[in-house]
């Protein structure tokens, strides 16, 4: 399987997962998390934290992917390590790194950003296994899987707590999701990530997300510092 084989397949499988993460109505299925005595605590907005439980009711649909393709799919051993989630071609060998990443619209067109990974330490190392399941050179692909969602104006007190039985009155926190798997580079800006991090940051513009469009945006950007007559293939 090639590279380009395994995003067609990925790209293809997103159109299932919202439908999977949330309601008729396109709120989220999540509603917060539960203890021994049945009481429910509300769940936070926090990009990480929704990462994260995107990730696990997500699983079931990773593993019965990976069947149908001739894959074996691994998790990372440690937090912080990369990629969240290994396939690997049963048939080949190749391996494709997939990482989870959220975002938050901000508007119609524009979402918060994304980070993509460091740009420091294995991603310039290539062939270290310093905080990655396998050396980065050992990859064939490097992917993103998105979740683009928009937050709902009316949540519960984060500090409340709620029976069992009021389960169907706890509002949901998201909403309105939308996958894109898209390979990284095509997504990457030339902006750290967040702050002073040493992060890779993605695009914030919504259509160059879902489209990983690189030749169209390279182009654009190239527009506005050069004038008309300077662009390649320009006539006027």
């Amino acid at each position: 399987m090639t590279s380009e084989e395994f995003l067609q397949k990925v790209q293809t499988h997103t159109k299932s997962f919202a439908k999977a993460v949330s309601t008729d109505e396109g709120d989220w299925i999540i509603k917060g998390f539960i203890d021994i005595s049945r009481r429910i605590y509300t769940i936070s907005v926090d990009t990480k934290i929704v990462s994260k439980v995107l990730e696990l009711l997500l699983f079931p649909m990773f593993v019965e992917f990976a069947k149908e393709h001739d894959l074996r799919v691994e998790l990372c051993p440690q937090q912080n390590f990369y990629p969240d989630l290994t396939f690997v071609h049963e048939g080949s060998g190749n391996k494709f790194a997939v990482d989870i990443k959220s975002t938050n619209r901000v508007d119609s067109t524009d979402v918060n950003g994304m980070t993509l990974g460091a740009f420091t330490g294995y991603f310039r190392n290539r062939d270290s296994n310093k905080n990655t399941l396998y050396p980065y050179s050992s990859f064939n692909g490097h992917f993103v899987l998105g979740v683009i969602y928009s937050k709902c104006d009316e949540v519960a007190d984060e500090r409340a707590q709620f029976a069992l039985e009021d389960l169907a009155a706890i509002p949901s926190v998201i909403r309105d999701f939308q996958f894109f798997a898209q390979p990284k580079y095509r997504i990457a800006s030339s902006r750290p990530g967040s702050g002073n991090t040493k992060n890779i940051g993605s695009v914030v513009k919504i259509e160059q997300l879902v489209n990983g469009d690189l030749l169209k945006r390279i182009q654009n950007e190239f527009v506005h510092v050069h004038s008309p007559a300077e662009v390649p293939g320009n006539k006027n």
